[in-house]
């Protein structure tokens, strides 16, 4: 199934992001789920804002556990960690 992880920055931790940035990139890549595409939310400003992952998935299960590892989440630096089954309706990608 594909699913996203939809997260929220929290303001108050952004100073903990240059920390775990290369760790939270390295859990991304490792392979442990099939991860088709991820990138930033930006704000405004050009401020990261968060985050989505559209991923294939067994069930939401195993992207929960995938997300729970994730040093990001981990050290509460998303305030607020949204997974969802996604069902694509239109995609016009070639």
């Amino acid at each position: 199934m594909l699913a996203i992880r939809i997260t929220t920055n929290d303001p108050e931790k952004a100073h903990l992001r240059p920390d775990f940035i290369e760790a939270h990139k390295s859990h991304l890549r490792s392979g442990a789920i099939n991860i088709v595409m991820s990138g930033p939310l930006k704000t405004d400003g050009n401020e990261p804002g968060g985050a989505v992952i559209v991923a294939e998935v067994e069930d939401l299960s195993a992207f929960a556990r995938f997300s729970a590892e994730d040093p990001f989440v981990r050290e509460g630096i998303y305030q607020d960690v949204r997974i969802v089954e996604w069902a694509v309706t239109i995609d016009n990608r070639r």
